[in-house]
Formats: C-alpha cells, sequence, structure tokens
C-alpha cells in the first residue's frame, strides 16, 4: 500500500504578496493605442468625406442612429442629418476648402468688426504693430480653416474617433439599404470606399 502523506507532514509555505504590475499600452497620446494594423491602413485610403462625417460624428449625441426607409434619416438627428449632403456628393479636400474660403470673407469682416470695437485691442499701444484686420484675415484662414482641414485629415485623428467611425458605420449600412431599395444610387456612397 503507498504511504499516505498528511497534509500536516508537508512543508507548508508561506506566500509572499504579489507585486501589482501595471500594464502599460504601447504608443500614441497618453499611452493609448493608436489601433489596429488594419485601422492605420484604412486611415490613409479613406475617402476626405468619411473622414469630415467621422469629424462631425463624434458630437452625436448617443449611439442610436434613427433611419426609416420611408423618410430616411431622422431631421433631428443634426450632426447625421446635416453630414449627408456631404457623403452623398462625397466631397474632395479641395471643394471642402474651397466652400470655407467662400466664407472666409462674412467670417474676417465679423471678427475684424468685433475687434475694432473692442476696448482691449483699442488700447494696445502702435508699437505692438497689432492690426485687427489683416491679424483677422490670418486668423481665419490659417488658424481656422487650415488648422481644421489639418484636424479633419489627420490619420491618428480617424484613429481615434471612435464614436464617429461607429456613427458612421451606421449610415453606411442604411445608406445601402436606400440603394438596394432603389432610393439612391451606389454613386451615394462612392464615399464609403475602403471604410469598413
Amino acid at each position: 500500500m503507498p504511504k499516505r502523506i498528511s497534509l500536516t507532514n508537508r512543508k507548508q509555505k508561506t506566500s509572499r504578496p504579489r507585486k501589482a504590475s501595471i500594464k502599460r499600452k504601447k504608443g500614441g497620446f497618453f499611452g493609448l493605442s493608436m489601433g489596429s494594423g488594419s485601422l492605420k491602413k484604412q486611415a490613409k485610403r479613406v475617402s476626405f468625406a468619411a473622414k469630415l462625417a467621422a469629424f462631425v460624428l463624434e458630437n452625436h449625441k448617443g449611439d442610436k442612429v434613427e433611419f426609416a426607409i420611408k423618410g430616411g434619416f431622422a431631421d433631428d438627428q443634426k450632426y447625421i442629418f446635416g453630414i449627408l449632403p456631404f457623403l452623398h456628393l462625397n466631397i474632395t479636400k479641395d471643394q471642402f476648402r474651397e466652400m470655407l474660403k467662400r466664407g472666409q470673407g462674412a467670417e474676417v469682416a465679423f471678427l475684424t468688426e468685433i475687434c475694432n470695437n473692442n476696448q482691449a485691442t483699442q488700447s494696445i499701444n502702435p508699437i505692438v504693430g497689432f492690426n485687427c484686420e489683416p491679424q483677422s484675415t490670418t486668423g481665419v484662414k490659417t488658424g481656422v480653416i487650415n488648422s481644421t482641414v489639418s484636424n479633419i485629415t489627420s490619420n491618428s485623428k480617424w484613429i481615434s474617433r471612435k464614436k464617429g467611425r461607429k456613427i458612421l458605420s451606421q449610415i453606411k449600412k442604411n445608406m445601402q439599404i436606400q440603394v438596394d431599395q432603389g432610393l439612391i444610387t451606389d454613386a451615394s456612397l462612392q464615399w464609403s470606399k475602403n471604410f469598413k
């Protein structure tokens, strides 16, 4: 008969507390992952219209996309409803920049007007060389327009816009239903090429 070993006869090991290990994600801002390789590839290939939509749709409230075959997308979903023309047109970066450029005059005029009427700017010593009109023009053109377009086209921003991409994916599915029903043509889905 084999010899039995009782638990009391065994040497009991004293356990030491384990060190808590901190796992860090590699890359990205504040250690956030920049996404999978396929998402990085997608960011390089996806259309400007899709990137613009992800940028805008980050602001959509909630995760739902209200859609009906009759009536399409609900007009009280302002960010979704408002991005549709850009998607149907598959707007390019150059077209978008031109659209912003055409509206730039009114923006510069408004900024210059409030700048000229502002007490703080009126009290600036001329030696400083501050001038409302040229600086407002540069502020709108470079500060707002170029920065906005750069933010939209950024591949790393595309990767970080998880919510915008999720909503956009739902819009794509619903637009595909519209194509299948003959309500819109394939041309309205050209923006979605290389977007999965």
